[in-house]
């Protein structure tokens, strides 16, 4: 099997097991909270976005990762990753702007993923030694996709009065 079949299958039975983890277990839970408790978990899943950083290690990855792209990667989750525990924090205090916050959060880190995705596809990000950084797109990118839908559920969800 090539490498690129490996990674694609790897990716796409993530996204399968996720998406029917979400739909089966979590959302049902969710559907009974307010949009407050149900952003929580899923905004905790995009605090460690930061992981993505590792790209950035030249002894982590292949020398000859293109350090523009590890850097677009880098960067974009770090910020996604602090927009995440940001809006975290204004939720825990019930601050007025938490749910703007959770939009900006989602919509920056929805394009981020989806531009990662897209640069990482077009560079045959899969043909590189990526190491343990393997895992971002092969597991934790299917995660974050399927949770920043939920997020825009929840936000789009009318509160219970």
């Amino acid at each position: 099997m090539s490498t690129f079949a490996i990674f694609m299958t790897q990716f796409s039975l993530s996204l399968i097991a996720i998406a029917l983890l979400a739909k089966g277990y979590l959302w049902p839970r969710l559907q009974n909270q307010s949009r407050q408790e149900a952003l929580m978990p899923l905004l905790f899943i995009h605090t460690f976005r930061s992981v993505a950083l590792g790209v950035m290690v030249p002894d982590l990855v292949d020398p000859a990762f293109p350090q523009g792209i590890a850097a677009t990667i880098g960067y974009g989750d770090l910020t996604s990753s602090v927009l995440a525990l940001v809006t975290l924090a204004a939720l825990t205090v019930n601050a007025r702007i938490a749910f703007l916050l959770a939009w900006v959060f989602t919509i920056v880190g929805s394009i981020d993923v989806i531009g990662a995705t897209v640069i990482g596809a077009q560079n045959e990000m899969y043909s590189f030694d990526l190491g343990p950084q393997w895992y971002v797109p092969t597991f934790y990118v299917p995660l974050l996709m399927v949770t920043h839908i939920m997020i825009v559920l929840v936000l789009l969800k009318k509160e219970k009065s």
